[in-house]
């Protein structure tokens, strides 16, 4: 029996905005408000606010919360301080992607996991099953809305609402603050490639505080746009550049694997790996126009041979022209190789280039 798609707290909000809603991964999101294009612009030159409620979140807590995170994950979350945040893939035995994750450290007993919302559910069974030592895992996803505030803008807008300035807060930190009695957490984190937040609160503050950062300058933008811009970025998305299939040394996540390290899930089989070579990898290609190749287009050699395939594609707001990223075989494929790509039944040329395709100013 089918289930009926899930709603965010902040839905009447959409509907209100006249977004246009689609199920997304089972939730009821906003795919777009005034428009892609124009709410990608919002971000890259102002402020945009992301309702991102449909994210799991998990709490993990005791005496051997960091062992037993450092066992699960290939990234070294023994080197996190206090209030820091950490990326890190998930694997499984056999060095596969069960997700992509963030890590919040409170305290060497105490963490809060971001995953997913399509991987909500897989991602909290796998870690309970592997578990080890005093530490227990619990699902904080119903209860907590999620509010992501990205653009060179935002620092201002984020710290007149919450009233609290955050321009001196580091990237990839987390604070913690009072609302309504209850405790909220703002991370200098996005998905977007632009400086920006993520505000973690009580799913009945949301609705005030969403609104509030749109009367304070903040554009509501949806997945659409959150898609181009992570894209741009060249930010995996798990069920395209990342799947059950995939393994983070061919997907560019190998800096967040640390070999030379800890123990951990999938580990042997990415020695492994390595010692064998990596057979693919993700690269970057672009287009000289703007029609748009899709998510598992075929990429062929100029002798048209199969050497890949598409994991995203999208037109670029920001390059006004389209690129995609596909997992295309290792050997014989670098920067400037000239290869064909399936669009719309017919094969075009494109060039591999250096990712990400769009880079952030920092001035």
């Amino acid at each position: 029996m089918l289930k009926e798609p899930q709603k965010t707290i902040l839905h009447s909000c959409h509907e209100k905005l006249k977004a246009r809603i689609i199920d997304f991964h089972g939730f009821m999101m906003p795919v777009q408000y005034s428009g892609i294009i124009k709410e990608h612009e919002a971000v890259r030159n102002d402020c945009g606010v992301f309702d991102v409620s449909h994210m799991g979140e998990f709490e993990l807590k005791g005496p051997d919360a960091e062992s037993a995170l450092q066992k699960l994950l290939p990234n070294d979350v023994s080197e996190l301080l206090d209030f820091q945040c950490l990326y890190s893939p998930m694997l499984r035995e056999n060095g596969t992607i069960v997700d992509d994750l963030l890590v919040y450290r409170y305290s060497k007993e105490h963490y809060m996991i971001v995953v997913n919302a399509s991987n909500i559910d897989k991602d909290f069974e796998h870690m309970s099953q592997r578990l080890s030592g005093d530490a227990s895992l619990t699902d904080l996803s119903p209860k907590t809305a999620l509010i992501a505030v990205q653009g060179p803008k935002s620092p201002e807008i984020v710290s007149r609402v919450l009233n609290e300035e955050l321009k001196d807060l580091k990237t990839y930190f987390f604070r913690t603050g009072q609302i309504q009695s209850d405790t909220l957490l703002v991370s200098r984190t996005g998905y977007t490639g632009e400086d920006g937040f993520e505000i973690y609160l009580p799913n009945h503050c949301a609705q005030i505080v969403f609104e509030q950062l749109i009367e304070a300058g903040a554009t509501p933008c949806g997945l659409g746009a959150r898609d181009t811009l992570r894209f741009e970025a060249r930010l995996p998305l798990y069920g395209n550049e990342l799947t059950d299939e995939t393994n983070p040394l061919e997907t560019g996540l190998g800096r967040f694997v640390k070999m030379d390290g800890h123990d951990f899930v999938g580990k042997d089989a990415l020695q492994k790996l390595k010692e064998k070579g990596i057979a693919r990898k993700l690269v970057g290609l672009e287009f000289s126009d703007k029609a748009i190749s899709r998510t598992g287009a075929i990429v062929q050699n100029l002798q048209s041979e199969p050497v890949g395939v598409v994991t995203s594609g999208s037109f670029c707001p920001s390059l006004n022209t389209s690129c995609a990223l596909a997992l295309v075989q290792a050997e014989g494929i670098k920067i400037g190789t000239r290869l064909l790509v399936e669009t719309r039944g017919k094969f075009r040329e494109a060039k591999v280039v250096k990712t990400p395709f769009y880079k952030r100013s920092l001035e």
